[in-house]
């Protein structure tokens, strides 16, 4: 409620009643609790009601001038200041800068309580995802990404540490994707229509280094540049038949699955599953692991959105994470032309050419510095994409469905 301070200046003043008469600690929760609040909301003082309850009206309304009037009467005898944080007694804000030290954020370790973490910190939704991982590694909290995906600024991201809140359940992937009936379906779907209609507007299809996957036996994290709804068709073409048949590809779930009848189908024709490029990333990202493990290779598009001028943008932060924890090869892949057919914000394809170059496989350990593997991944796609005139590859390339 607010109480006039010592200058006669109005102020908020927190009056409490603590349970079971237990008086210690009072201070030290106020303070907790106006850290998540903003400046002009946080109590600066507060004071133990003596009595079990305050004063009411018939109708059980608190009667705020009778408090207001004992404050001012006895808040000598029975006022507690609030201890403001400091520097050097904030631990929270101390294990907070490290852990985003350590995400990538070098600037994070001069970060204030006050500091955003999208636009100060540049922390993305997947580099929220590494830091969800820390706080599980480090500090033993088990904190769904969704809940760091609302989170603004350093304050709020303390404050959810302080909680220490239980991880909510994670969603749950369907299985049926996988279903031998369910790869037999697809194939034939890709065979009938898929390739066909693709046919129609890539003239012509270009592939150039297939010879880099003939001889992989097992699953791969496969990267590409993303700037058409071109690109899906046009890499699952140029796969072999083995690893395209046992291939999930990540699609955005607010845009795929935005209706059951849209993602429904996107899944049965071309393997998709939804992944999250806001809120629950993570679980997407344990899908992943899921995936591999069943035998299954995964492709992602690291920028997480098409491009709208179809060069190649920053990777996500997440795309190191992925790399080093699946354990697999990553396959870069570089598509050029596609932006040129079906750009985004295009109703209509227009037919042009269209150039799948497919990179050496790359593997990276799970001790490799994440910030230098994203950009290691980065260049090898953007080096995989090119201008001009279509490459010029063997005719048994041409048409690899």
């Amino acid at each position: 409620m607010s109480l006039p301070d010592r200058a006669g200046n109005q102020s908020i003043h927190a009056v409490i009643i603590p349970a079971a008469a237990a008086t210690s600690g009072v201070a030290d929760a106020v303070r907790r609790a106006c850290s998540r609040l903003a400046a002009h909301q946080r109590a600066t003082g507060c004071t133990i009601w003596p009595d079990d309850d305050f004063p009411r009206t018939n109708l059980l309304k608190v009667k705020r001038h009778e408090v207001v009037a004992a404050l001012q009467a006895g808040a000598e005898a029975v006022g507690q200041a609030v201890p403001e944080a400091t520097a050097s007694d904030d631990e929270t804000l101390e294990r907070v800068r490290s852990l985003l030290v350590e995400v990538g954020r070098v600037e994070a370790a001069s970060a204030t309580r006050a500091s955003d973490l999208t636009a100060d910190l540049g922390l993305d939704s997947l580099g929220r995802v590494e830091l969800a991982v820390l706080l599980e590694d480090e500090l033993g909290l088990d904190v769904e990404d969704a809940d760091l995906a609302e989170l603004d600024t350093v304050d709020a991201l303390c404050a959810l540490i302080e909680r220490s809140e239980q991880r909510a359940p994670a969603p749950s992937f369907p299985t049926w994707p996988r279903h031998p009936i369910a790869q037999l379906v697809r194939a034939l779907l890709q065979s009938a229509l898929v390739f066909p209609l693709h046919r129609v507007v890539a003239r012509p299809f270009l592939v150039n280094g297939r010879e880099h996957l003939k001889r992989r036996t097992g699953p791969v994290l496969i990267i590409a540049n993303h700037a058409s709804h071109l690109d899906t068709p046009s890499i699952l073409r140029a796969l072999p038949r083995s690893l395209r048949s046992r291939t999930a590809v990540a699609a955005a779930v607010d845009y795929f699955c935005r209706s059951r009848w849209l993602g429904a189908m996107a899944t049965l024709a071309m393997g998709t599953f939804p992944f999250s490029r806001e809120g629950a990333v993570r679980s997407s990202l344990e899908h992943c692991g899921d995936l591999v493990d069943d035998g299954w290779s995964v492709l992602i598009y690291p920028e997480g959105t098409r491009s709208t001028s179809g060069a190649v943008a920053s990777f996500r932060s997440g795309i190191g994470l992925l790399a080093a924890e699946l354990g697999v090869s990553v396959v870069p892949i570089g598509i050029s032309g596609a932006h040129a057919v079906w750009p985004k914000g295009s109703r209509y394809p227009r037919p042009g050419p269209i150039t799948v170059r497919i990179g050496e496989p790359i593997q990276v350990a799970n001790d490799n510095d994440r910030t230098e593997v994203v950009a290691r991944l980065e260049q090898a796609v953007a080096a995989l994409v090119v201008s001009g005139p279509p490459l010029t590859v063997a005719p048994a390339e041409l048409h690899p469905a």
